[in-house]
């Protein structure tokens, strides 16, 4: 079984072994991020279609306010006699 005790004692005993140590995590931790996206080969595809997807639907939601005869958008109806008498 491994015992944290030899790494401890050097940790202790060399004063740049702490910073060397949490440097090479940083760096092991950076270079997995950015080779991530490279790594995956349908994400690529998968991201495009999302944001095509997000700016048709952005595009869309003021199509219906732009057009008044769209399929389903009901029509204001005429204004009766009551409210032409007021």
């Amino acid at each position: 079984m491994l015992s944290a005790l030899p790494l401890l004692q050097l940790l202790t005993t060399t004063p740049l072994a702490l910073p060397a140590l949490l440097a090479a995590g940083a760096a092991a931790i950076l270079l997995v991020c950015l080779a991530a996206p490279q790594l995956d080969p349908v994400s690529g595809p998968v991201r495009g279609r999302a944001v095509g997807l997000g700016v048709r639907a952005r595009q869309a939601a003021f199509l219906r306010l732009r057009d008044p005869n769209a399929p389903g958008r009901s029509r204001p109806r005429a204004p009766t006699a009551v409210f032409a008498a007021a």
